[in-house]
Order: C-alpha cells, then structure tokens, then sequence
C-alpha cells in the first residue's frame, strides 16, 4: 500500500455541481454518476495542514473518460480519472492515486470538469506522501492506499 489516508469524502456529499451529475445513482449501486456528456462536480474536504497531498479516488469505469482537476480553483496541469476497470458498477472499484498536490490547511475545494461523462465515484481520500516520494513528479502512481479501521467501509 501506498500510503494512509488522512482525510475522505464521500463523492455523494457534492458541494456544488453541474445538473447532468447525480450525486446518488441507485441504477449504479449509488454511485455519483454523470448523465450528460459535460459538466463539473465540486468537493469540500478539510485538511490538517498546508503542503503536499496525495488525492485518491475510488471509481469504476468501463471506459476510459479523464478528468481536469482543479484544487482551491487552480487548475492542475494533467488529467485524472482516465482508467478503465472493467465496468460501471460497484463490483469493480478500484482505488487510483495522483499527485502530488499542494493543499490549504482548512477547507480546500476540488472541481472535476469533463467533457466526455466521468467515470462512475464512490469516495476521494487524502494522504501525505511518505519522506522518500516527497519528490515524486505530478501524475498517476501505481497502488492504493491504506485504509484505516473506520474507512474500510466505503
């Protein structure tokens, strides 16, 4: 495992949004799903402190359909949530990390824009990088976090 995550959200507790997301899709095993080929979805999480993190997102896809992120309405240089894990139901989550990315202490929004739909989300985690991938370049990196008692559930 990567590294342990700190802080989560479940992606149906949006903090704003697009009208072709639903936060809740009980055809999709309540998944936050898109039905519209365009739009954007917004997140709230609070952070301990300032600096690097990690942002985790547990997504199923059948399809490749990435993302753009932006983190406090900055928007970050390369796409997110492209893989494809067979397909757009739960049975098939899998956990997907990128970054590094600089954080705010408190509240920081994440934005998902797309244009081609987005992949189907269950929960976006946060992590500090372990001391030895503090450098590591921005993008995807290979493995899942790990998960501590209370978030297993997702």
């Amino acid at each position: 495992m990567l590294n342990q995550i700190e802080a989560s959200v479940l992606s149906k507790d949006v903090s704003a949004r697009g009208n072709n997301t639903k936060p809740v899709d009980d055809q999709y095993s309540g998944l936050t799903v898109t039905h519209g080929d365009t739009g954007y979805v917004e997140w709230t999480v609070e952070l301990s402190e300032t600096g690097q993190w990690y942002l985790h997102a547990h997504m199923t896809a059948a399809a490749s359909r990435p993302c753009l992120l932006s983190i406090n309405h900055e928007k970050q240089s390369k796409p997110i949530l492209g893989e494809v894990t067979g397909s757009w139901f739960s049975s098939n989550l899998q956990w997907f990390t990128y970054g590094p990315y600089r954080f705010e202490k408190g509240p920081n929004v994440i934005r998902i824009d797309f244009t081609t739909y987005m992949p189907h989300l269950q929960a976006l985690g946060f992590s500090r990088p372990p001391k030895q991938l503090a450098n590591t370049a921005e993008g995807h990196i290979s493995g899942g976090p790990s998960l501590p008692g209370g978030l297993g559930s997702f």
